[in-house]
């Protein structure tokens, strides 16, 4: 996954929607609840740090499903867009995912709470319980089929 992967997969999660951010990273600063995402100018340096470690062997070296969940808490963290960032971090999510052979996942409407909840937590230190959501949501998906 290169750094122009991302930023596709945001441009067509934004589409018509906002035609001119799609594909951009965000040049203001942004508030997510009690997370205060990096600054506008870290955003470029630490996209370029998070997709070397999607591409290192520490990374691959994970449980498909682990290495998903973190790939998305920490695009999620880094928060490089004004909107969709939570869209473009579970499609990459799936993407890896299914690179894997696993089937793409769906957080459920009624699982939201425990999804910010658990992003939450992961913020303050603990991504654990945000791992063992995604690998629940994946053993749901795996149930089904």
């Amino acid at each position: 996954v290169s750094l122009p992967d991302v930023l596709e997969i945001h441009r067509r999660v934004l589409g018509y929607v906002d035609p001119v951010e799609g594909g951009r990273f965000r040049t203001t600063q942004v508030f997510v609840g009690h997370h205060i995402p990096p600054h506008p100018r870290d955003v470029e340096k630490q996209m370029l740090e998070f997709v070397q470690w999607i591409n290192s062997e520490d990374a691959m070296g994970l449980h498909p499903v682990e290495f998903a969940a973190l790939a998305h808490y920490k695009l999620v963290y880094i928060h490089p867009f004004v909107d969709g960032n939570g869209r473009t971090s579970r499609l990459l999510m799936n993407l890896i995912l299914m690179q894997a052979g696993y089937p793409p996942i769906t957080i459920r409407k009624e699982q939201r709470a425990e999804y910010y909840h658990a992003l939450e937590v992961a913020n303050e230190g603990d991504v654990r319980p945000f791992i063992r959501l995604i690998a629940k949501c994946t053993e749901t998906t795996l149930d089904m089929l």
